[in-house]
Order: structure tokens, then C-alpha cells, then sequence
């Protein structure tokens, strides 16, 4: 009895070492292991290379900044070509309301005319202002004043001061007690320079230059 007890016992182990044999062959032969199916760009349990990728449908993008699945954005429209700017229209010159008129004309030492007659336009907050002085500067003829007695004129036109002879002025054939700095004149009003070389010598009227003129 011993031995045959021994007998089954191995046979009974024998077949269930070949039952388990054979359904683990099965398994390796017809199933496979998780992980190991590559399926539309899936990697194998283990391995270090990239997934490849599965094609893409047609209109669908696959350029990196997109999400998958989505349309690729239409492309934006070229803008607008932009013209270049040509030359601003010139503005028509806007006459200068606060300029104040005035006629002058500029005679030297010999008679001779340095100046005029002419109109020019003064304003007030520019150089001498409204004045016989800002007359003067206005013509554009070079001068020269005092140091001591800043609105006193020494030179014109190179032409300075002697002893008793001289620059002077008037304003509408009078000759003002103030210097020439100082001497207000309103619109029209007609101012004369001139070299005088004696208070004996006329002082010079603003006709006999007009007349010159239309001679």
C-alpha cells in the first residue's frame, strides 16, 4: 500500500505540472502581454523610443501650437498698404492781428536815403517793441546805442554821433522830448530817422521823400 500511495501522488503531481505547463505555453503563444501591442503610435512596455505618430486626417493640423483635433486658423489678411504721406498743403498766410503798421524812411548824413520810405510791422513783446526804436530796428539797417543810455541812439548805418551833430527822429512831422526807446507810435503813424549836422539845418518832411519816390 505504501508504495502504490507513493504511485498516485506522483502521478496525480505529474498531472497537474503538465495541466499548468500547458496553459501557461497558451498563454505566451495566443495572448499578449499588456503593453506590449503597438497600436496606432502606443510604445511597448520598455522601450526608449518615440511613439510614432498616427497619421493625421486630412484637414486637421498637426503643427506644434495647436491642440489635436482642431482647425488650423485661416490665415490673417495682409493689411491695408499704407500710403506714404505727401507734402502738407501749404496754409495760407494768416495776417498778424496784434502787428501795429507803421511808416519809416532812414536818411544819412549826405541826404542820401538808407531806408525807405516803406511800411514795416511792429509788435510789442518783439525787440523794441511799438516804438520809434522798434521802427528803427525793424528796417533791418544796422544801429548802435548807448551803453550809458541803452534806448539812445550813437550809430546808424556806421555813421555816429559828433559833438552837436547827430541822429534824430520825429513821429508825424514833431519831434518827441523822449528818447526813441521809450516813444510809443500807433497804426500809420510815420517816423523819420536822419543825420543832422546842425540844429540850424531843417529837419527833412515826409512829402519830399514821397515825392522822390514817385518821380
Amino acid at each position: 500500500m505504501g508504495k502504490k500511495a507513493i504511485c498516485i501522488c506522483f502521478l496525480i503531481i505529474l498531472a497537474l505540472l503538465t495541466l499548468f505547463g500547458c496553459g501557461i505555453v497558451t498563454n505566451q503563444s495566443g495572448n499578449s502581454t499588456p503593453g506590449s501591442e503597438v497600436d496606432g503610435g502606443s510604445v511597448p512596455a520598455g522601450s526608449s523610443q518615440s511613439a510614432i505618430p498616427a497619421e493625421s486626417p486630412p484637414g486637421r493640423s498637426t503643427s506644434p501650437g495647436f491642440a489635436a483635433g482642431e482647425n488650423e486658423a485661416e490665415p490673417a489678411a495682409p493689411a491695408a498698404p499704407v500710403q506714404s504721406a505727401g507734402a502738407a498743403p501749404i496754409a495760407p498766410a494768416v495776417p498778424d492781428s496784434d502787428a501795429v503798421e507803421v511808416n519809416i524812411v532812414v536818411v544819412g548824413s549826405d541826404g542820401e536815403v538808407l531806408f525807405g520810405p516803406s511800411s514795416v510791422k511792429l509788435k510789442e513783446k518783439e525787440g523794441w517793441g511799438v516804438t520809434a526804436l522798434g521802427a528803427l530796428e525793424a528796417t533791418g539797417v544796422s544801429y548802435e546805442v548807448s551803453k550809458r543810455w541803452p534806448d539812445f541812439v550813437e550809430t546808424i548805418a556806421g555813421q555816429r554821433n559828433k559833438g552837436q551833430a547827430g541822429w534824430l527822429y520825429k513821429v508825424n512831422e514833431e519831434v518827441p522830448l523822449v528818447a526813441a526807446g521809450k516813444k510809443q507810435l500807433a497804426a500809420g503813424d510815420r517816423v523819420i530817422w536822419w543825420y543832422s549836422r546842425s540844429i540850424n539845418n531843417p529837419a527833412p518832411v515826409w512829402e519830399q521823400f514821397v515825392k522822390s519816390t514817385e518821380q
